[in-house]
């Protein structure tokens, strides 16, 4: 149960270091996942939270729009976050 739950937390987290560094040109992935693990737990967990809520948030918005909604938000999804 702990390494999966440590599994999850590092998955969010690595998420949460690509969503922000796409929206912060001076860092990269690298750099960003290395800032949220120098932070105190409890900070990175408020970080990482807020971010995979803001993406759930949005995902619930698209889903209000039904399918076509949810194919534009994944279509978004893949174009902001894909591979540079």
């Amino acid at each position: 149960m702990a390494r999966t739950i440590s599994s999850l937390s590092g998955n969010a987290r690595r998420v949460a270091a690509l969503v922000l560094a796409r929206f912060s040109p001076e860092r990269d992935v690298q750099k960003m996942h290395d800032w949220l693990a120098s932070l105190p737990g409890g900070r990175q967990w408020r970080i990482t939270g807020g971010v995979i809520g803001l993406l759930l948030v949005l995902s619930l918005l698209a889903a209000a729009f039904g399918p076509i909604g949810l194919a534009i938000y994944f279509i978004l999804i893949v174009l902001v976050f894909r591979p540079r």
